[in-house]
């Protein structure tokens, strides 16, 4: 039996409708914010593609190829940066969006593919919090769009999570590894979670501290408690404050809360961090996308040591997908169908459909041989939600008969005022 690759799928005709429905509207949302489009390749050399970008654990999912030094995309910031080091001739602020597939070799889930569709901005060569508001409010207004509110920004910052670090006197050695066992917080819970710290050498009472203070208790508490722990931290919180009220100038309809145990699993990150959660039924669902800021990565591939800020936003297309899906029994673009009775009908079917399509009225024309009943049952199959119906009497008059789907109702009408009823 045929089967498909684990963590892939197909989307059938009404399924890749909204897939591209939702590609459409974030596409339309990016452009209004000034975004332009970016299209890099599918695949990156591994020396792009590296544990120097992701970190030793990520880069072990991604996909290679066989017998050659690449391999398939993870994400579409690395390709952006390796992209930005190789031409430094730019405009900056250099804003882009993109949209495509993305590989991942992941365990599969629900709404965690190994193959997914996701839609990104960035905007690089600002250093600016009103860049990190533009990207994240972007991508936030875009998911609002798609017909999806009920979803919290998480907001963090790299910065801040190493403050923390700092706070329980962390060694630096281990904070890359600690910051990874945070990051899978809400899925180990905090038991494994300490135990998993205790296993790096970190004591008890510490790992059990820090799983606290980034997971629990009064969070005005704990910002006084870091503001007063270094003038990093305080500056940090500010910022983080003023974001905040940028988003929310923007207008999202969506909520917004600092959430110190957001960590993302990216090493890139140098700053402000985001996620898109939903919760259903008191269960945290994997988030619908993400970003932040990423200041060292353009230098880091460049090999001369000098970045650019940058900063950026998801989506993740596929995972909206599986939120908004539900059955339309639409399975076309197509507003009209042309069914004739008899081959001598079908120059006169052929003439009206270029004049259908001349006007911008997707039109679908039958060009198999079958009865008139087999082509109405074709339409209704695909939900098409009008017929038109030519045969003698139709050709003789130079008119059309046009069926109402959903009604059943039928007009002999000229060719205008068909034209002119299904422009409507």
């Amino acid at each position: 039996m045929l089967s498909l690759p684990r963590g892939t799928r197909d989307y059938a005709l009404d399924e890749a409708m909204l897939l591209n429905n939702l590609a459409s509207k974030a596409e339309a949302v990016f452009r209004r914010f000034g975004f332009s489009p970016l299209i890099t390749p599918v695949i990156e050399t591994n020396e792009v593609l590296g544990a120097k970008t992701y970190g030793d654990e990520l880069s072990k999912e991604v996909f290679g190829i066989a017998n050659e030094d690449s391999s398939l995309r993870y994400d579409f910031t690395v390709p952006l940066s390796r992209y930005m080091a190789q031409n430094k001739d730019l405009s900056l602020p250099f804003k882009r969006y993109q949209i495509g597939p993305i590989w991942r070799k992941d365990e599969p889930q629900f709404m965690r593919l190994r193959e997914f569709w996701q839609a990104d901005v960035d905007i690089v060569g600002s250093s600016e919090v009103g860049s990190d508001a533009e990207a994240l409010a972007a991508t936030a207004i875009a998911l609002n769009e798609m017909g999806l509110s009920q979803y919290t920004i998480k907001l963090n910052s790299r910065v801040l999570l190493n403050s923390i670090l700092d706070m329980f006197k962390i060694e630096k050695s281990k904070s890359l590894q600690v910051l990874r066992l945070i990051d899978k917080l809400y899925k180990l819970g905090a038991d494994q979670t300490i135990a998993s710290l205790e296993q790096l050498g970190i004591d008890s009472k510490t790992a059990e501290s820090v799983i606290s203070f980034v997971s629990s208790g009064d969070l005005e508490s704990k910002k006084k408690a870091l503001a007063a722990s270094s003038p990093v931290a305080k500056a940090e919180l500010e910022k983080v404050d003023v974001l905040m009220k940028l988003v929310k100038s923007y207008g999202p309809e969506c909520g917004m809360e600092l959430d110190l145990s957001l960590v993302r699993g990216f090493d890139y990150y140098t700053g402000f961090i985001w996620e898109f959660v939903v919760e259903k039924e008191g269960k945290r669902l994997p988030s619908l996308g993400g970003g932040g800021r990423y200041d060292n990565l353009i230098g880091l591939l460049s090999g001369k040591g000098k970045s650019l800020p940058a900063t950026g936003s998801s989506i993740g297309i596929s995972r909206a997908f599986d939120l908004l899906y539900e059955k339309t029994g639409v399975k076309t673009y197509s507003k009209a169908f042309i069914a004739y009775v008899s081959d001598s009908q079908f120059g006169y079917a052929l003439d009206f459909a270029n004049k259908l399509r001349e006007e911008g009225i997707n039109t679908d024309l039958n060009v198999s041989k079958r009865s008139l009943s087999k082509q109405l049952e074709y339409a209704a199959s695909l939900g098409i939600p009008f017929v038109v119906i030519i045969g003698d009497e139709e050709l003789k008059q130079g008119k059309v008969r046009i069926r109402d789907m959903s009604t059943g109702s039928e007009e002999l009408l000229d060719q205008e005022s068909a034209i002119e009823k299904l422009k409507v």
